[in-house]
């Protein structure tokens, strides 16, 4: 009788002459008592490359509320973990495809707004914000159709008077506007007040630390390039 792969590694396991996924779910298990999901993730993904476990896809399944804590709040978790997890798996010669994971979707930007999220309005701000805000939409959709001209604000203000709040209603009204946006801080604290925001060194690929001659390692012919073309605005904070 000729078994296939999948059942000789089942019929091994259950003999005990293989090892199963159970020390991998035990390590998992007791890492997320005091790691972070980013943590998590990356510890996934290392065992998936270097210890070949049995059975991935159960693996990751049994410990997915772990690992898609910290998006849940601004982002389609499912997307932005199968991204974060194919990206360290990309870093060690592998990809979801290649573990029996599904293969992430779209961009690594998160433009679509809620289901949930009303579109934004725009009655309660102050005087200054409520300039600041139809100064940046006139300026993005008068030139909306045409030849892109790149095109600098910037915002100066005191903490707390509110910039990163007017920043997530202009992401969140052009998202609505079926436009792209990139929010990014060079803090990593910092932008995680911003929706769908991400670290300048993610967005940019910038080195850590960044010197007088550092450059970004964005590749003109990448996924993460043709992204950028259909960007209409960015937001650094």
């Amino acid at each position: 009788m000729v078994l296939s792969v999948v059942h000789l590694r089942e019929a091994c396991i259950q003999r005990h002459l293989l090892a199963g996924d159970n020390k991998y779910s035990v390590a998992l298990n007791e890492a997320s008592n005091f790691q972070m999901p980013k943590q998590l993730c990356s510890m996934f993904a290392v065992i998936c490359v270097y210890c070949q476990p049995a059975d991935p896809q159960q693996l990751w399944i049994s410990h997915q509320n772990a690992h898609i804590e910290d998006f849940t709040r601004n982002y389609d978790h499912d997307v932005a973990v199968d991204h974060d997890i194919d990206k360290i798996l990309h870093e060690n010669s592998s990809s979801c495809a290649a573990i029996g994971l599904p293969s992430p979707q779209g961009g690594f930007i998160n433009n679509q707004p809620s289901s949930l999220e009303p579109a934004p309005t725009f009655d309660d701000q102050t005087n200054e914000q409520h300039h600041l805000l139809e100064n940046i939409l006139q300026s993005i959709l008068s030139s909306a159709g045409e030849e892109s001209v790149p095109k600098l604000h910037y915002v100066d203000a005191p903490g707390g008077s509110g910039k990163t709040y007017v920043f997530n209603k202009l992401s969140s009204y052009l998202k609505h506007q079926n436009m792209k946006v990139a929010c990014a801080a060079w803090a990593g604290i910092a932008n995680t007040l911003m929706v769908d925001g991400c670290t300048v060194h993610k967005l940019f690929k910038l080195p850590v630390p960044v010197v007088e001659n550092s450059t970004c390692r964005v590749s003109p012919s990448s996924e993460h390039a043709n992204l950028f073309r259909e960007i209409k605005l960015i937001i650094v904070e």
